[in-house]
């Protein structure tokens, strides 16, 4: 069989699988923990908190999913929060150089083409869209008292919103709770996902 045949066959076998995704892609074969963690956020509707130790590969894991998810619905919207707007810059960051950069990404999801007239920076990617008219970006990303009010996203992800210090601190937490019940989850549009 030809070598462009074989690829292919590759490559739809990732869009379809995301553990091989991560594999050819990455390089990277998953861990059963982190298979069963993927498996519970591809559910629809999905409501899944991961509690895990560090070192287990809780934000690499989320990365190659959102990723992944992108190749497969260029029209999805994502809002990917972490303790600070800096934290989430470095995951879009990755995922933008993974999305423009990497030979086997474009070969498993050629239709994704970054669209820097929408917007392309360190917090907010688009990318070209069968539905150009979407205002929301395809991935955005920020702090956890970032400015996402007035956005709305099918996915909504928070990747270690809470560090070590804001624990020590009652009304810090209280006011994470408040941000977390009062606006995060209002972000969701109808039938999203809360990772």
């Amino acid at each position: 069989m030809p070598i462009d045949a074989v690829e292919e066959l590759r490559a739809e076998l990732c869009r379809k699988d995301f553990g091989e995704y991560c594999k050819w892609v990455h390089g990277r074969e998953l861990y059963r923990h982190q298979v069963g963690w993927a498996e519970e956020m591809q559910r629809e509707k999905a409501r899944t908190l991961i509690v895990a130790p560090p070192e287990t590969f809780k934000s690499s894991t989320i990365r190659m999913l959102l990723e992944w998810w992108i190749g497969n619905d260029r029209d999805i919207t994502i809002l990917l929060v972490m303790n600070t707007s800096t934290q989430a810059q470095m995951q879009v960051m990755s995922i933008a150089e993974t999305l423009t950069e990497n030979p086997k990404y474009k070969r498993v999801f050629p239709w994704v083409v970054s669209n820097p007239k929408r917007g392309w920076s360190h917090e907010i990617l688009f990318v070209k869209r069968t539905n150009e008219r979407m205002p929301d970006p395809t991935l955005y990303g920020t702090g956890i008292d970032g400015p996402y009010q007035g956005t709305h996203v099918k996915v909504l992800v928070c990747d270690d919103p809470t560090d070590q210090s804001d624990v020590q601190s009652s009304a810090i937490m209280e006011q994470q709770r408040k941000r977390l019940r009062g606006v995060l989850v209002d972000r969701l549009t109808e039938g999203g996902s809360f990772l």
